[in-house]
């Protein structure tokens, strides 16, 4: 079982959040640059920031969930 990430500076919009998981099995996560700023910033480690996103992506079945809503909820 495959895994991705899709990077996307400029975030995603919702109409693309959606396709992602219209009538798929979820196996992509979305990162976007407010998402990478945080990792190359120190606040969250990229392992830990894949690992949360991947779990959340299960809980919510949707393939973005913002590093800032991650780290929240700590």
């Amino acid at each position: 079982w495959a895994r991705g990430i899709i990077v996307c500076y400029s975030g995603f919009s919702e109409e693309a959040i959606k396709g992602f998981v219209t009538g798929k099995r979820l196996n992509i996560i979305g990162m976007d640059g407010k998402d990478l700023l945080l990792i190359l910033e120190n606040k969250i480690s990229l392992k830990e920031a894949i690992k949360k996103k991947v779990r959340l992506a299960g809980e919510r079945n949707s393939f973005f969930v913002p590093i800032a809503d991650i780290m929240e909820s700590r």
